[in-house]
């Protein structure tokens, strides 16, 4: 059994762990302010990183968010970018918070809000719906039938949940988060998807 006692008390200075020991933690407990997740807030953070730096108002968000949700103390490069970018309204730099000297406009004009919200309430339930139906059918292959499948349990065609599916696989597959994301893809695939643990900043990766 992994010994919470051998890590740092700061969970910005863990080091990366293994899966099994990734799994252990997920096991303890997935609260908000968990080890588990507080050790998944650091991993994204540091993901997010490079984009902050580079002045990414979004990102720079979305780390303040995963930090406050997860209880952790933000990192000072952090905390620098957020506050040059709040003291840009605050000292009329800007006079907006989606400014350039600010946080930036979220989102590009003339997105399309409802599917935007759409894709984000059921995207992740269609990976792991398909996900779940390979866990019970290991030789059949990802095919049309399957999409149509997981799209007919949440009202979708099998166009759309291909697109879904495929979406959340590369976020959730994607080199680096895997190892943080196993855990939890494990512990969902023997559930409902609908009942996904709130697991701090799991569906927030911008594009």
């Amino acid at each position: 059994m992994f010994d919470l006692s051998t890590l740092p008390p700061d969970p910005w200075a863990w080091p990366e762990l293994t899966n099994a020991q990734i799994s252990e933690l997920a096991e303890i407990g997935t609260h908000s302010e968990s080890p588990f997740c507080q050790y998944y807030a650091v991993r994204q953070c540091l993901d997010l990183k490079a984009r902050i730096e580079a002045g990414d108002g979004f990102s720079t968000l979305e780390a303040v968010r995963l930090c406050g949700n997860a209880g952790l103390k933000m990192p000072l490069w952090l905390s620098h970018v957020f506050n040059r970018k709040y003291m840009a309204v605050v000292s009329f730099q800007a006079l907006s918070w989606d400014a350039p000297e600010s946080f930036g406009r979220p989102y590009p004009k003339g997105t399309n809000k409802a599917a935007k919200a759409k894709k984000r309430r059921l995207a992740v339930r269609v990976y792991l719906e398909i996900k779940m139906a390979l866990k019970m059918r290991p030789n059949e292959a990802v095919s049309k039938a399957l999409f149509e499948e997981a799209g007919s349990k949440l009202g979708l065609g099998a166009t759309l949940a291909e697109e879904y599916y495929y979406s959340e696989k590369k976020k959730w597959e994607e080199p680096g988060l895997v190892s943080a994301l196993s855990p939890l893809i494990v512990a969902v695939a023997n559930t409902n998807p609908a009942n996904i643990p709130k697991v701090a900043g799991l569906r927030k990766r911008p594009k």
